[in-house]
């Protein structure tokens, strides 16, 4: 599944500015939504975390855009428990680093790939705060999300082939740091939800 060959930057031009809606939907829930919490937040913590890895290598912006990228990640690192002040203070973070994600967009200049990019871990950080946050999505809401992912995965790759060679480096360099070191409680999360939708 291409979801695991990208699944370091794990939505082409999809706006996150619902961050935390929470949806309304008359279709029966999935189940996926009600994955525990502790292992919604351990597996996307992780994401998170290599998101801004990646942007720390592949933006080139100034160091005080660095230097809260690594502030962040330090934040995300702390979360080791999801008693209720931690899911508090955690909350609190995502939409800072949405900010931080959006501030990257200033500094990509022409480079299509990389706004493809951070749109898509907009729009998965989008996706992780509806979770956390409570929303109980339909089986069909969840398909859409998942279908929709590889499709921009797809179109990732495409820059590879038609993209500039400034577009195909920073592809390049999202394979290049492709997740090394999921736990294997966290890779049997993502293979669950996906292998429960049945996308194919």
């Amino acid at each position: 599944m291409k979801y695991f060959a990208f699944c370091v930057l794990l939505s082409i031009a999809i706006p996150a500015e619902a961050l935390f809606s929470k949806t309304a939907t008359k279709e029966k829930p999935s189940t996926l939504s009600q994955e525990p919490l502790n292992q919604e937040v351990k597996f996307w913590q992780h994401q998170l975390i290599e998101h801004i890895d990646y942007l720390l290598k592949g933006v080139n912006a100034p160091e005080a855009f660095k230097t809260k990228g690594k502030q962040l990640q330090e934040q995300l690192k702390k979360f080791s428990s999801v008693d209720t002040q931690s899911i508090k203070d955690y909350k609190k973070l995502l939409p800072k680093i949405k900010a931080y994600k959006k501030q990257a967009l200033k500094y990509i200049g022409h480079n299509r790939a990389l706004k493809a990019l951070i749109n898509h871990m907009l729009e998965e950080l989008t996706y992780h705060a509806d979770n956390v946050n409570g929303t109980v999505r339909s089986l069909k809401e969840e398909k859409k999300f998942w279908n929709n992912h590889d499709k921009e995965v797809d179109q990732l790759e495409k820059f590879v082939k038609k993209g500039t060679k400034e577009e195909k480096e920073s592809v390049e360099l999202l394979q290049r740091n492709n997740i090394k070191h999921h736990e294997k409680q966290e890779d049997e999360y993502a293979q669950k939800r996906m292998s429960q939708i049945k996308l194919k």
